[in-house]
């Protein structure tokens, strides 16, 4: 232990200190590194879930994929359990810019964008209307309408977005606005493309046009827009790769996500005469809480689980076999 701290005191690398300071032979912990703040909030249920009494699991926060996957390929593995100390990347667009650049059995990479993607269900939206909004009381035939309009403003919204993915692959591939384009990204505020009606989503009029939109995103990165045949090739090949349905940007789909709930709580009464007032109250969940409130109450997605019981749940029956 004294080697721990010492290696972690003379260390400039601030996720793999804090990982010396908890890590020990012996220990009932498992360890895994994540990119950003947000992340615990959606690992950590289900993590927990199949940890047996008396196991924890510490959660890193590395700042970045890059920095995530610079530990990972750091990592010497004759020193630690592989299987103990796992690493959780999202996936975003690698598809589109040559591939991932680590593959490895205790490396999770998302299945689509991001794991907010994981957010946009009808289950979640159900659950947050009736443990977050307190919505209890819409009927079954009543909920499934809700639910019909949830996913067909959810079509939509992916729909508009696609040509705007298409310039965010292009200005990734040009290595355009340098290490600093994937913040810029936040600044494409997706959600003023579009209205509510009655509960249903629909552009408004400045921004039918998809070049209305793909200027509106180059306005607010500060970025060229690319040309118009290469735009149209780069967004066929989005939609053949199946961009719509896993790659539209996370952080985008988690703005729909709570603009479309809000939304559709207020179109009650006019979708359903036998309420005469929107039902329940707003949720109170931003963009930046949006992980906290919303990501434990999703679905642990079929590969992390499978990821989880190869990995931590291995160890953990390797370890107590050992101690029998």
């Amino acid at each position: 232990m004294i080697d721990v701290h010492r290696e972690a005191m003379t260390s400039n690398n601030v996720p793999w200190n804090n990982f010396l300071l908890f890590y020990g032979v012996g220990k009932k912990m498992v360890y895994g590194f994540v990119e950003g703040k947000d992340d615990p909030s959606f690992y950590r249920t289900f993590f927990e879930n199949l940890l047996p009494e008396g196991w924890e699991c510490k959660l890193i926060q590395a700042g970045s994929k890059d920095k995530v996957l610079a530990l990972f390929a750091a990592t010497d593995w004759n020193q630690y359990p592989k299987k103990a100390v796992c690493f959780f990347v999202d996936r975003d667009l690698s598809e589109f810019l040559g591939g991932e650049k680590y593959h490895g059995e205790n490396l999770f990479v998302s299945d689509s964008y991001s794991i907010e993607n994981e957010l946009l269900n009808e289950h979640t939206l159900e659950r947050i209307l009736d443990e977050v909004c307190g919505i209890g009381t819409l009927n079954p035939p009543e909920l499934q309408r809700v639910k019909e309009l949830f996913r067909s403003n959810l079509t939509t919204f992916k729909e508009a977005l696609a040509c705007v993915m298409a310039q965010i692959i292009l200005w990734r591939r040009a290595r355009q606005i340098g290490d600093n384009l994937i913040a810029r990204l936040d600044k494409i505020k997706v959600k003023a493309f579009f209205e509510f009606n009655s509960g249903v989503i629909a552009l408004k009029s400045d921004f039918v046009l998809e070049a209305s939109r793909i200027q509106n995103a180059a306005d607010a990165v500060n970025a060229p827009i690319g040309a118009a045949g290469d735009l149209k090739a780069v967004e066929m090949e989005f939609r053949a790769k199946a961009g719509i349905e896993k790659f539209v940007r996370g952080k985008y789909l988690v703005s729909f996500f709570l603009e479309c709930t809000e939304s559709l709580r207020l179109a009650i009464p006019a979708l359903f005469n036998r309420h005469p007032v929107p039902p329940g109250k707003t949720a109170g969940v931003g963009e930046r809480n949006a992980m906290v409130i919303i990501g434990p109450r999703t679905r642990c997605p079929v590969s992390l689980r499978n990821f989880l019981e190869i990995n931590y749940v291995e160890h953990i029956k390797q370890t107590q076999a050992a101690a029998a």
